[in-house]
């Protein structure tokens, strides 16, 4: 890619100016670029080994950075994209349109599942359940939940909230006639969706959710031990609403495919509801 660029041959031409991202780099990282072994393309973002994403990412590396049970990978350099002034007539040349995130390089690669023996598969969902109870354990500074909130709301978000945000079961706002009687119909829901028994207070707090948490995005690399070692990224679709994401077997699996998918499904569940005991009560 750097000879590409370096000849005038870039595969970015009439698009974009990737050469500036090079001088962004060195200018704010106080090193040479050498070699770009590696560009791909995800589904937002272009990835040179270290590239991309908007602010809500920046307070996620920067809050779980100390965070021993969930490592992420660290945050180098930021730059929140500029929009252009004047008309839109032509696409720009530079980069100031665009979000600019980089990282440290965390070694290992991701997918490699199909390459792990079953014992290392073990030991992969084994850590994988760990790093995801972390999560729901994790508690999450109010200040952020203050500020992130309304923001990580993709759908109907308002312009504001009339509330501060704290994760409480008491409600002592003035509401209107409507409200009121809808709010009077979802106490009567509650003691049917909520369970009775017990303490309930890990049902009603904020919880921090990666939002497409997978091996696809998780570099991993052997250990000492030649065990899978996961560092998590791509927090783009974060947010603090934990909604169920069901991902469909595929319309060709063998029955042995589905019978090895239910084994695997089996496994991670039960370390997972171990581990995270109020985790199965809240889903």
């Amino acid at each position: 890619m750097l000879t590409l660029l370096r000849s005038g041959n870039s595969p970015f031409d009439g698009l974009w100016d990737a050469n500036v991202l090079i001088r962004v780099v060195e200018e704010n990282l106080g090193a040479k670029v050498i070699d770009i072994p590696v560009v791909y393309k995800g589904s937002h973002n272009y990835g040179f080994l270290t590239c991309n994403l908007p602010k809500f990412q920046v307070a996620v590396y920067n809050l779980l950075r100390s965070e021993p049970n969930i490592l992420v990978s660290r945050l180098l350099y930021y730059r929140i994209p500029v929009q252009h002034a004047g008309p839109r007539l032509d696409l720009p040349r530079d980069i100031a349109g665009r979000h600019l995130f980089l990282f440290e390089r965390a070694e290992g690669v991701n997918n490699v599942w199909r390459d792990l023996s079953p014992e290392q598969r073990t030991h992969l969902l084994a850590q994988s359940v760990r790093i995801r109870a972390s999560l729901f354990h994790f508690n999450l500074p109010p200040d952020f939940a203050a500020v992130w909130l309304r923001e990580r709301l993709f759908e109907q978000k308002p312009k504001s909230l009339p509330i501060p945000v704290a994760p409480t079961r008491d409600d002592h706002a003035t509401v209107g006639p409507i409200t009121a009687a809808a709010k009077q119909s979802l106490l009567r829901l509650v003691p049917h969706i909520i369970p009775t028994d017990g303490d309930q207070t890990a049902l009603c707090r904020l919880v921090l959710e990666h939002g497409d948490f997978g091996i696809h995005n998780m570099s991993i690399k052997m250990d000492a031990n030649g065990q899978p070692l996961v560092t998590l990224y791509d927090w783009e679709t974060g947010c603090e609403k934990a909604a169920p994401l069901f991902i469909r077997v595929p319309d060709d699996a063998t029955p042995d495919d589905r019978v090895e998918y239910m084994t695997w499904a089996r496994q991670y569940f039960k370390i997972l509801f171990n581990q995270a005991l109020g985790y199965e009560r809240a889903i």
